[in-house]
């Protein structure tokens, strides 16, 4: 009995169809060479481009500092999020939380036990059952590394 093998779509792919939207969170990826984080199952928290505005936002100049930014993006490993549950993003100081509030995704970040920022989900991609990663995109980036510039 032969068996049809779907084929593997990775969630970068996935991304690909928004990459219009979050192509800014995707070349920091590439340029911290972090895309290896992502060759496996995964839950991302990817902010849009419009969050990610770099005329208005200062990021981290060292490369370290935008790696660590990139990681609290990242779940290590693919979960089923369930909502007011608190989880490790690969950046070991980070938590992330999701919860429903009127009737909207919000995600909160936390750093170092502190919440820091919240953000509104606005899509939400799904590479399964293929790779089981998940991609929320989100309206903002945690201010924890990012500041605004002055006008």
């Amino acid at each position: 009995i032969l068996i049809p093998v779907q084929a593997y779509v990775d969630l970068l792919q996935i991304l690909s169809v928004q990459e219009s939207k979050v192509s800014r969170f995707l070349a920091l990826v590439n340029q911290t060479n972090q895309t290896y984080a992502l060759d496996r199952p995964v839950v991302l928290f990817i902010p849009t481009n419009e969050a990610f505005d770099i005329d208005k936002l200062l990021l981290p100049s060292s490369n370290a500092d935008l790696v660590s930014l990139i990681k609290q993006h990242i779940l290590p490993s693919y979960e089923s999020i369930k909502n007011d549950t608190m989880y490790n993003t690969s950046n070991p100081n980070a938590h992330i939380q999701l919860s429903s509030i009127k009737g909207k995704q919000i995600v909160t970040l936390y750093l170092n036990g502190e919440k820091k920022s919240q953000a509104n989900v606005i899509t939400i991609l799904n590479a399964m059952p293929v790779t089981g990663g998940t991609a929320f995109i989100i309206d903002a980036v945690p201010v924890s590394y990012t500041h605004l510039r002055s006008p």
